[in-house]
């Protein structure tokens, strides 16, 4: 896989954990009982830290991918 598929599976990843934190507080707002809204509250502070790493990662990524690019043109064109 190369650095830009990377990029392009870490930013869906961070898509789909913001769809579960979305769908995890819809589930918050639902909930019945003080400990299942804590339960919840956690499992979407995971989610939400899980989100935020993959953004990360995924920036790094491409972040990489451009200083790699710059340095080969500069190479070829001093």
């Amino acid at each position: 896989m190369n650095s830009g598929q990377d990029h392009n599976q870490k930013l869906e990843e961070a898509r789909q954990s913001a769809d579960l934190v979305a769908e995890t507080i819809q589930k918050i707002k639902d909930a019945e009982t003080d400990a299942e809204k804590e339960n919840l509250r956690k499992e979407k502070e995971r989610l939400l830290k899980n989100y935020h790493d993959r953004l990360k990662e995924a920036y790094t990524l491409l972040k990489d991918e451009a200083r790699q690019e710059f340095s080969e043109r500069f190479k070829r064109n001093p």
